[in-house]
């Protein structure tokens, strides 16, 4: 999986990360640039990712490449 995140910037990363439904549905109606102290749920993350893997058929760590292709052309 380093492999297909490493030549990402962390700000890229982090806007990445900042798109997917767990943290957007975590701050409700925060605008981005507020901080938040609310905690994304573990139950949140591990559902929506569960949905992932299978949306996109990930079977093992670097298949996350067409994952992260997809959500990077969103952006």
């Amino acid at each position: 999986m380093i492999k297909n995140v490493c030549c990402y910037s962390g700000k890229t990363l982090e806007n990445f990360t900042h798109s997917e439904l767990p943290w957007l549905s975590t701050r409700g109606e925060l605008p981005p640039k507020f901080a938040s102290g609310r905690i994304i749920l573990k139950k949140k993350i591990g559902d929506y990712f569960s949905a992932v893997k299978e949306k996109y058929n990930m079977i093992n760590p670097n298949d996350i490449k067409d994952y992260m292709r997809i959500i990077f052309e969103q952006m």
